[in-house]
């Protein structure tokens, strides 16, 4: 007599369920972390699977695989075991720590191997789990374990230079494969150039434009006006052809051409001085006035005559720095005004501030 066996299986529920992550983030830990700072910079092979600019071993373009059905980059008889993929990401904005999250396949022969992740000089690795493999058509009907892999680091540079391998401990066939990666970065404060965190605190160095106060970035306010002195010298030989001579004292710079020139000071350099010169001429009259915050209406207006129409007058104004941060100045000269502007940053827009104005009829 032959038994002949029937078996079979099935279920009638089936439920999965997800916990988001906070809205406004693109990647989380939990629900409660403060994950905004987290932004996605790369992603590949999420619905195209060419190269996407990564190379097989320094020279050969990566290829992809059908694997039961899903596309896979490397795979079968394409990425072996020992064998490794290289990229380099550019132009990445200012950060202090990435997260690198895979989807990593492997085919054929594994045991205790590791997965082995080099991002710029550093080397990180995680054991390839095996426990679960199963048979699938991936070019030949192989062995199969899928492991989704997350590396956090610190970095800090403008360019990643990544390198993902795997140990060569098989002498059988053993492949592999990624159908997703994805690089997170997580962002410094918008007025951070440099940042140890992402807390508005945490910056070590301010962007351009805005400085340290209260140990945090702020736009930098302008250059205040704090002495200004007149002096009228008969005798003195300046070389003034039809207009003003500016001299900024701490940049050793003398600046004569009529029209607009910019420039732009360090942030070390906390304190300005500028002395315009001007040739007397015959029945004329200065106009001139300097930015001022205590003033009422933010600025001090002065006014003189040119008593000797072969002397020169002399405009010594000092400016301090009251957040030091690096200044751009606009200057501009023509043969009856002079105009020193700065350049702040007003509701995050660039805005040209007055703090020094010279004229006459």
């Amino acid at each position: 007599m032959i038994f002949q066996f029937k078996e079979s299986w099935g279920f009638n529920e089936f439920l999965i369920q997800v916990l988001k992550c906070p809205e406004g983030c693109v990647f989380c830990y939990d629900y409660s972390s403060n994950c905004k700072f987290w932004q996605n910079i790369a992603s590949y092979w999420q619905s195209s699977f060419n190269s996407e600019g990564w190379l097989i071993d320094n020279y050969e373009n990566l290829p992809s695989t059908l694997c039961a059905g899903i596309q896979i980059a490397g795979g079968t008889n394409h990425l072996k075991q020992g064998q490794y993929i290289k990229k380099l990401i550019e132009n990445i904005p200012k950060h202090h720590k990435i997260q690198l999250v895979v989807k990593l396949w492997v085919i054929g022969d594994w045991n205790n191997q590791n997965f082995m992740i080099k991002i710029d000089e550093q080397d990180s690795q995680t054991l390839i789990e095996t426990y679960s493999q199963i048979s699938l058509n991936c070019g030949d009907y192989l062995f199969v374990n899928i492991n989704n892999i997350a590396i956090n680091a610190l970095h800090s540079s403008p360019q990643i230079k990544l390198k993902l391998k795997t140990e060569d401990h098989s002498i059988n066939s053993a492949f592999w494969g990624l159908s997703s990666f994805d690089l997170y970065i997580a962002q410094c404060p918008l007025s951070c150039e440099d940042c140890y965190g992402e807390l508005e605190t945490e910056c070590s160095n301010c962007q351009k434009k805005w400085g340290f106060l209260n140990g945090k970035c702020i736009p930098a306010p302008p250059l205040e006006y704090a002495n200004i002195r007149i002096q009228e010298i008969q005798g003195l030989k300046v070389n003034i052809t039809e207009s003003f001579l500016l001299y900024i004292e701490e940049l050793n710079l003398f600046i004569t051409e009529i029209g607009e020139k910019k420039l732009m000071i360090d942030k070390n350099i906390s304190i300005s001085t500028c002395q315009i010169y001007f040739k007397c001429q015959e029945k004329i009259q200065i106009q001139g006035q300097v930015r001022n915050n205590y003033s009422n209406d933010g600025q001090v207006s002065f006014s003189n005559d040119c008593l000797n129409s072969s002397s020169i007058i002399i405009y010594s104004v000092l400016f301090i720095d009251t957040v030091q941060s690096e200044k751009e100045l606009v200057i501009f000269i023509s043969k009856k005004t002079i105009e020193i502007a700065q350049v702040i940053l007003l509701n995050n827009i660039e805005t040209q501030v007055l703090i020094m104005q010279l004229y006459y009829d």
